[in-house]
């Protein structure tokens, strides 16, 4: 029961926007609904979506549709909304994105049914400060938004569970984010960030965090008291190690960091971690304490200045993905060859002049990825690999005799000649 505007040249009165989507929605399990009447009936609720250069103004008449649940508006001149919009007491979604507004009306807050509240891009500088009044409201994003502060009110909000803050004008956090009892999700990858709240430690139920560190002043070791805490993700990691606090969150999943990190000292005290995603770093090597990870299924070490991978890496039997594209790596280890699981092997852009022989032996192998190395041969061992789909060796010394055996006699998808792909 949705109605899209593509071209809104004149105002359209509400019923006629109603009318539009009787003509074009079914109601679900009772066919199409014939008129305005019918629809009252069976608890018609439209939504109304208003897409690039459709809308100069907001119009009045929307406000008369009392049931209406859905409203998107993206890339329009509109630089105002009613001060009445918190008449749509029906409205659970509210999409804003791109649009010049600089404010929100109070009356936003009355709108008690919103779940999501969406101002992506927009050049809204200031939420109401009753705000915490939106007791529904799940979901909140403030991505490339002008905003520079939150009110403290947020911390009411206590049904939360996502607040994204994407590449925002944001600086600082009230103390009452770690109010947000509810809360799973946080995003402040925003290079603006430059205060968190030690209140963050809080968060009883956070489980993904992502911090932008450029110009942040200190980073809470309180993180470490989210126990419920999977993933984190930090870019423009400003350490060279590991923090203290990193190493306390014993049931995290996932790790990614960017920066200047040079050392993973200490990472094999998080027994639980799944995904470790290490990306344009200064690390030049992996600890062999890594190897102790028997959790770990996938290992992304990309565009850093690793020189070689440690042979405990072959310790990591649920190991699935090692994608160590744009590093210094020399040499592929020997034990490398011993992970059965391992689907995806991304060496691309490094300085491997020979692959052992051994690499025949790994039967789950379905990626192997060598393109841009020093590469003059490549095993025959490789077609022992039944489960291989594919293989990207572009970019070396192979001859072009031996290129066409390989194309001739390989049935996995081979490419010797250079491709975009940024995951290999």
């Amino acid at each position: 029961m949705n109605i899209k505007i593509v071209s809104l040249k004149k105002p359209v009165h509400a019923l006629v926007l109603i009318a539009l989507s009787l003509l074009a929605s079914p109601i679900q399990g009772q066919g199409y609904v014939k008129s305005i009447k019918e629809a009252l009936e069976v608890n018609y609720r439209p939504s109304l979506y208003f897409g690039a250069g459709t809308l100069s103004e907001f119009p009045d008449s929307i406000l008369l549709i009392n049931n209406l649940r859905h409203l998107s508006i993206s890339q329009c001149s509109i630089t105002t909304l009613p001060e009445n919009i918190g008449s749509l007491t029906s409205l659970e979604q509210l999409y804003l994105g791109e649009i010049p507004i600089v404010r929100l009306p109070e009356s936003v807050c009355q709108l008690e049914n919103l779940t999501h509240l969406n101002l992506h891009g927009s050049s809204i500088k200031e939420l109401p400060e009753c705000i915490g009044a939106m007791k529904s409201l799940k979901y909140l994003s403030l991505d490339k938004t002008a905003l520079n502060t939150l009110p403290e009110s947020i911390g009411e909000l206590k049904n939360l569970k996502s607040l994204s803050l994407y590449e925002s004008a944001i600086s600082y956090l009230p103390e009452s984010i770690g109010d947000l009892d509810n809360l799973t999700r946080l995003s402040l990858d925003s290079d603006s960030i430059r205060f968190i709240p030690r209140s963050i430690g809080r968060l009883k139920n956070l489980e993904q965090l992502q911090i932008d560190e450029t110009n942040l002043d200190t980073m809470p070791s309180e993180i470490a008291n989210i126990s419920t805490l999977r993933s984190l993700s930090l870019y423009s990691y400003k350490d060279h190690n590991l923090y203290d606090w990193i190493l306390e969150l014993e049931n995290l999943n996932r790790l990614s960091i960017s920066g200047s990190i040079t050392s993973l000292e200490g990472i094999s005290e998080m027994k639980y971690l799944e995904e470790i995603f290490v990306v344009k770093s200064k690390l030049r090597s992996l600890p062999d304490e890594i190897g102790e990870l028997d959790s770990l299924k996938e290992l992304s070490v990309f565009r850093n200045n690793i020189s070689s991978l440690p042979e405990s890496i072959g310790n990591l039997k649920k190991l699935e993905s090692i994608p160590a594209l744009g590093n210094e790596i020399e040499a592929i280890p020997l034990s490398i060859c011993n992970l059965k699981n391992l689907k995806k092997l991304g060496l691309t852009h490094n300085k491997i002049n020979s692959i052992p022989d051994e690499i025949g032996n790994m039967t789950g192998l379905k990626e192997l990825y060598v393109s841009g190395n020093m590469l003059k041969t490549l095993p025959k061992s490789i077609l022992k690999i039944k489960s291989l789909e594919s293989l990207r060796a572009w970019g070396n010394f192979i001859s072009k005799e031996e290129i066409e055996w390989w194309e001739k006699n390989l049935k996995a998808q081979t490419s010797f000649k250079p491709q975009n792909r940024r995951s290999e």
